[in-house]
């Protein structure tokens, strides 16, 4: 966002460009972005409200503002300052990814800006919010994986994961590999018959028939052995799951 920012006030030539991201869970808008005269994400307008300011309004109203006349402009909150800073232009653009907003793009001129640079700030928008959405994605998904895999490792139950074209392991986790007496490294990348760790090998084979029929298995009774050929009966739940 910054880099984008720097890019707006280099190639329009405008004193200072800067992006706002709105969070969703307090509505409001919070300054990620500034580039030019002004490069501080701090002070009176590093968070605004949905519906405050100029900002606030072009993300409550969903629509962008031009505006060259920033010295007489209603929306201008502080005129004194656009007058001592010789400001007599603005421009703002709601980042809109299906019609949710996702921030605001805004910068200020000491020289009018031409009707159709809204056009342009509108492809820039569009790409900053499919940025922005990517990566909130990206680190929603790190946070989701990282629970999985504290989950998935300290759970005392044994668990695997098996690929269901060619029923190798991909992913076992401590309690699994203790039970069976091998290590992951061992494990990984072979199947189940290569460790006769089934009792039957026809109870193994009937439960892979039924979980690719089904895509599920719930509480069923299936005797297993370990390296040392101690054998338990376990009760085991099966499920198909979509990975990447």
């Amino acid at each position: 966002l910054q880099q984008c920012a720097e890019l707006v006030v280099r190639h329009l030539d405008v004193a200072f460009a800067r992006v706002w991201t709105l969070n969703d869970t307090s509505q409001t808008l919070e300054l990620e972005a500034s580039a030019g005269c002004y490069t501080h994400l701090d002070g009176p307008h590093s968070r605004i409200r949905l519906g405050q300011y100029k900002i606030g309004l072009i993300a409550k109203e969903k629509k962008p503002h031009l505006t060259n006349k920033v010295q007489t402009d209603a929306r201008v909150s502080d005129k004194e300052w656009a007058a001592r800073e010789g400001m007599v232009a603005f421009a703002g653009y709601p980042l809109l990814l299906e019609g949710r907003v996702l921030g605001v793009l805004a910068m200020f001129g000491r020289r009018p800006l031409p009707e159709d640079i809204l056009t342009g700030l509108g492809s820039v928008a569009d790409s900053l919010a499919l940025g922005i959405e990517r990566k909130r994605a990206q680190a929603a998904l790190a946070e989701s994986e990282a629970r999985f895999s504290a989950a998935f490792q300290a759970s005392p139950i044994l668990i695997a994961i098996g690929r269901l074209s060619d029923e190798r392991f991909v992913l076992v986790n401590d309690a699994f590999a203790n039970w069976t007496g091998y290590a992951r490294e061992e494990i990984l990348g072979r199947n189940s018959t290569e460790f006769s760790i089934w009792e039957s090998r026809e109870e193994r084979d009937a439960v892979w028939a039924d979980l690719r029929r089904n895509g599920s298995i719930r509480e069923r009774e299936c005797r297993l052995r370990n390296r040392s050929g101690k054998q338990n009966t376990m009760l085991m739940s099966f499920q198909v799951i979509q990975l990447n």
